[in-house]
């Protein structure tokens, strides 16, 4: 009788045992997959919880429930960036860039070729340094019958590099064309060198700010530093900038540019600012064009 209770209790506890082993292996499987799921999820987002968090305070005080165009990296046939691998998305979207010229964009550009025209006046020896300038279609080749003109071009992605050569080749402007990072130019030329230093379309891409202390060296004492942008507000609503190429679509997550601290980072450098022009897009601001100086 003994022996027939010990085996009853043996196998008693193999039957409660099997399920609970059974359950904590799923459990751990079911953990493990979410923890997978959800990595993969914030990497391909390209946002902590923190920053998702803060996106979607801000869109719900707009009256948007989550963030606009969330969806777009989810999909599988997106290939999807942040400003971490921008200068990736750039290089996979040269060919295609220029694409997606809305009214309010090229109304952008048309601001700060006016701007670039009214500082040129009366000048014999001029020189841009266009930082991240794209393909030079809307803004340098305007001035391409220039021969008084250096347009020094500095980018990261060889791809923009190379449609910005192609686009500015047989002109008279005088091309100084360098394939580096904005923020590695510190001591590429003289202090002093620019009559108009132009950051374009190019801080929204961007992880942090470039070191503007360095960058205004470079701009002489009557020149001016104009930067350029889609609105801070306008980014947290429509974040993803896409372009389709070969039938790719390329969702690049875009950065609001904090004004605030833009203001203050150019102060800090002795520049002032002088004149704001704001695009809309119906009956929001879709861009803003600032011009700073000494």
């Amino acid at each position: 009788m003994d022996v027939l209770i010990q085996y009853i209790v043996n196998e008693w506890n193999t039957i409660i045992a099997a399920p609970l082993i059974l359950g904590a292996v799923l459990l751990v499987s079911l953990v493990a997959g979410y923890l997978g799921a959800r990595w993969r999820y914030e990497r391909l987002i390209g946002i902590k919880d923190e920053k998702y968090a803060q996106l979607k305070d801000a869109n719900t005080k707009l009256g948007n429930s989550e963030p606009t165009d969330i969806d777009v990296v989810l999909k599988p046939e997106y290939q999807a960036y942040d400003s971490s691998n921008s200068r990736d998305f750039y290089n996979n979207i040269a060919i295609g860039y220029d694409q997606r010229n809305s009214p309010e964009l090229v109304e952008t550009h048309r601001e700060i070729i006016r701007i670039i025209g009214n500082h040129l006046q009366n000048k014999t020896n001029f020189k841009v340094l266009d930082l991240g300038g794209g393909t030079g279609k809307l803004i340098a080749h305007h001035f391409f019958d220039s021969k008084v003109i250096t347009w020094i071009y500095v980018d990261s992605s060889p791809a923009m590099v190379e449609q910005f050569a192609k686009n500015l080749r047989n002109t008279n402007l005088n091309l100084d064309i360098k394939v580096k990072d904005i923020r590695d130019i510190n001591g590429l030329y003289p202090a002093k060198t620019c009559d108009v230093i132009l950051l374009s379309l190019l801080l929204t891409s961007m992880q942090d700010m470039p070191n503007f202390q360095e960058l205004s060296t470079l701009l002489k004492d009557d020149g001016i530093f104009i930067i350029a942008d889609i609105d801070p507000v306008y980014t947290i609503q429509h974040p993803y900038y896409v372009v389709t190429v070969e039938n790719r679509p390329h969702a690049l997550r875009t950065n609001p540019v904090n004004l605030s601290e833009l203001n203050k980072n150019m102060i800090s450098c002795g520049l002032k600012q002088t004149a704001v022009k704001t695009i809309q897009e119906g009956s929001i601001n879709y861009s803003f064009v600032y011009v700073f100086n000494r």
